[in-house]
Parts: C-alpha cells; sequence; structure tokens
C-alpha cells in the first residue's frame, strides 16, 4: 500500500483486532482530518460540527482497542519480564494511551488521570 499507517490500521482489521466497521470509521476520520488540515483557513470561519467531536470519541475508542490488544498480545509475552498476579487484561493501558487519556480528560474537565499518574508513580518508586 501506498500509506504505511493506513496499511498497519488495515493489518490490525485483517488480524482481527478492529471491526471492518472500525477501519471503515478509522478512514473516513482520517479523510476528515486531512480536510481540516487542508481547508483549515476555510473551517476556521465556521463553527466546528459536532460530528467532528464524534470523530474524535471514535478515534479514541479505536486508539483504544488496538492498544489493549498490542499490549496484551505482543508486548506482554515478548517481554522478559514477570507479569504480576494482578494482572487484569482489560486493565493494561500503554504510555501513548495514558498520555492521550491525561490530554482527553484535561481537555473535557476530568481529573481521573491523576490516578494513573499516582499508580505509575508509586510502581517507579518500586512500591
Amino acid at each position: 500500500k501506498k500509506n504505511i499507517f493506513v496499511s498497519t490500521i488495515e493489518w490490525f482489521k485483517d488480524n482481527g483486532v478492529i471491526t471492518k466497521d472500525e477501519f471503515e470509521e478509522f478512514i473516513k476520520i482520517r479523510n476528515d482530518r486531512n480536510a481540516i488540515g487542508h481547508e483549515l483557513l476555510e473551517l476556521l470561519a465556521r463553527p466546528i460540527i459536532e460530528k467532528k467531536v464524534d470523530n474524535f470519541a471514535n478515534l479514541i475508542k479505536i486508539f483504544k482497542k488496538i492498544d489493549k490488544w498490542w499490549i496484551n498480545n505482543i508486548e506482554i509475552p515478548t517481554s522478559c519480564g514477570d507479569v504480576p498476579g494482578d494482572y487484569n487484561e482489560n486493565d493494561v493501558m500503554s504510555g501513548d494511551w495514558l498520555l492521550c487519556d491525561m490530554v482527553f480528560n484535561t481537555v473535557y474537565g476530568d481529573n481521573s488521570y491523576k490516578k494513573y499518574l499516582n499508580k505509575a508513580m508509586k510502581m517507579m518508586d518500586g512500591d
């Protein structure tokens, strides 16, 4: 494929990580993002459409799903580290997802990211 990023997302679809509908939603969102980038001045003159906000939320859901799959199926099995006894595959998140979640929650006025940050700090301290 010409675009390696789209090919990567298509690989996730082909391997059952995301659905065909999620892949198509991703392509639609990507096309909207490209339109925003190319028509920014024109769009600034108009109010942001609520659908663009929905696109962002849908993109976050797809990213979170891929992130969890990647950690559970690639990172953990190929790491040399031990998995804690209280490991729950539904609660995993990468540093990228943590950052994205913090930004998303900060933008929307939710400070729940602080619990993740505190947990990470404790883990770094060895607690």
